[in-house]
């Protein structure tokens, strides 16, 4: 194994940063939240599901009452008029008029449109009743406004809401509703996201809705994940599916999701699946690499040892060798750290003596780590040891070594740091263990007092930072104590933004408060000011 850092610098491809930026949109209703929009209702208290309560007098109110009702009603009282709406008993009338005043929010203003819809899918949840309700008018207000042609800008969020209802409630509506309102790009994201839970039902209609995506960003943003669900109904057929695909980068990415998928009940299937599949492409890489030198007029024996002599190279001949490893195996990575982790659970010399055999530098240095990250949750020290050992070299391996060690046991996790050379190995490790003790339930101003004694510079101020970055959502406040404690300017200015917008949404007047007191340079403080000003307009 080369003694380079292989680890920390991970080439990265250009067909997935392509797939991740055209798919980035997808993963938002998956996650519950999007970029901040102005919140509707998101400062007031919960309000219970008024679906129940209809008031005696709505019975009496006619589509024409209830339309004048909408006329009327200014932009801030919508949300509150909508779930008076969707309190209607008769279900005819409810649809109607829900969907008139979805329409018409989402024409006028579709940020806190997207709000409301954000409230009810995460805040009432995608199967609850009221969620049911709204969504005819979900889907109505989409149809209404949306002609069939490739979506632009944000109204591309609504579809992604209905989307996600549909495939948490009616999975062969989803994929009904997408072709008959969607098309290019747009309904090729949708059958990405349909595919996979599809599989737990029909794996064949799955891989059918998969083979009718043209489009290459969301075929490779799909094709792992249609891998680890076709593998858990059958392997064999996941396994013959992923190397009937054409495409190298998708046949690699489905791979990764069916080995994946096999590693936690037969790591050892899996690990024979993987080398195997990584020699097969490497060996069809090579053929395509040789060919490629030849046509360049470049021997065997002027490989090029280092970069400067390959610069050299580039410079007086202008063109560009293909280098030695597949860049496919980038897409094995996840996989590879997965079966080094589950073999090394019970035999660690065994995960990583399979490790050092895959014929790829990047994919084995992989392994390694997460055969050492198997091996410390039961045996944390002797892990480090081996490291230490074998692989200090690699600076990158201690973050997820000790963030399991630390899970199990902060405090000795915390006094092994010292151990390792500190050539960014130390940093790791602290990244590592903030991590592992907030997964551990140790109490979170022990960490804190832990991260205050480290060095000042960058460690503490990282330390601080990653503390943030995990815990502002659950509790801002004590997130924002931490941010004055931070010296870097850039980073404080960041993390306060971030922090901040937090609390200003959910509370501009104690957001105001703590503006008042806080003490950083001028353009911070006019920058949080602006993102109040914000929070209070909305």
């Amino acid at each position: 194994m080369s003694q380079t850092p292989i680890l920390s610098r991970l080439r990265i491809l250009l067909p997935v940063i392509a797939a991740i930026l055209l798919i980035a949109t997808a993963a938002i209703f998956f996650s519950g939240s999007r970029p901040a929009t102005p919140s509707a209702g998101a400062s007031e208290t919960k309000r219970a599901d008024t679906h129940s309560q209809a008031p005696a007098r709505d019975a009496a109110l006619t589509s024409a009452d209830w339309m004048e009702r909408i006329r009327q009603s200014p932009a801030e009282n919508r949300p509150e008029l909508m779930r008076e709406i969707l309190a209607i008993v008769d279900a005819t009338l409810r649809a109607e008029i829900s969907t008139a005043l979805a329409t018409e929010w989402m024409k006028d203003d579709l940020d806190n449109y997207l709000a409301f819809v954000d409230e009810m899918m995460v805040g009432e949840g995608l199967s609850s009743e009221l969620m049911q309700r709204f969504s005819v008018a979900l889907m109505g207000s989409f149809e209404a406004s949306a002609s069939k042609t490739e979506l632009k800008g944000k109204i591309r969020y609504v579809a992604e809401a209905v989307v996600s209802y549909l495939i948490a409630n009616d999975l062969d509506g989803a994929e009904d509703w997408a072709r008959t309102n969607l098309v290019k790009l747009d309904l090729d994201m949708a059958l990405a996201r349909i595919a996979p839970p599809m599989a737990a039902s029909s794996p064949t209609k799955a891989m059918e809705i998969f083979g009718s995506i043209t489009s290459a960003a969301p075929r490779l943003s799909g094709a792992s994940a249609l891998g680890a669900a076709l593998v858990k109904q059958d392997p064999d057929t996941a396994i013959r599916w992923a190397n009937s695909i054409r495409a190298n980068s998708e046949r690699s990415l489905a791979m990764n999701g069916v080995v994946g998928g096999i590693s936690p009940e037969d790591p050892a299937r899996a690990a024979s699946l993987l080398k195997g599949f990584l020699e097969k492409i490497q060996n069809e890489y090579n053929q395509i690499r040789e060919r490629d030198r030849q046509q360049a007029g470049v021997k065997p024996e002027d490989e090029f040892q280092t970069p400067e002599l390959y610069a050299e190279y580039l410079e007086n001949n202008g063109y560009a060798i293909m280098q030695p490893d597949t860049p496919e195996a980038d897409y094995l990575i996840k996989a590879g750290e997965q079966i080094g982790f589950e073999i090394a659970k019970t035999d660690p010399l065994a995960a990583l003596d399979w490790a050092k055999s895959l014929s790829v530098g990047i994919l084995q240095a992989h392994a390694v780590s997460g055969a050492l990250s198997g091996w410390s949750t039961w045996a944390p020290q002797e892990a480090v040891s081996h490291y230490l050992q074998n692989y200090a070299y690699d600076p990158a391996i201690p973050v997820s070594l000790f963030e399991n060690w630390a899970s199990q046991d902060p405090q000795a996790a915390i006094a092994a740091i010292k151990s390792l050379p500190d050539g960014g190995q130390q940093s790791s490790a602290i990244r590592g263990v903030i991590s592992g003790w907030l997964d551990s339930g140790e109490d979170l101003p022990g960490l804190v007092a832990w991260a205050d004694q480290l060095k000042p510079g960058a460690d503490r101020d990282d330390a601080h930072l990653s503390i943030i970055e995990q815990t502002s959502e659950l509790d801002a406040n004590n997130a924002w104590q931490l941010v004055s404690r931070i010296e870097n300017p850039v980073s404080r200015k960041n993390a306060a933004e971030d922090v901040f917008s937090i609390i200003a949404f959910e509370n501009p007047a104690a957001a105001r408060q703590m503006l008042q007191h806080y003490a950083g340079p001028d353009s911070e403080i006019q920058a949080l000011t602006r993102i109040l000003s914000l929070a209070e307009e909305s």
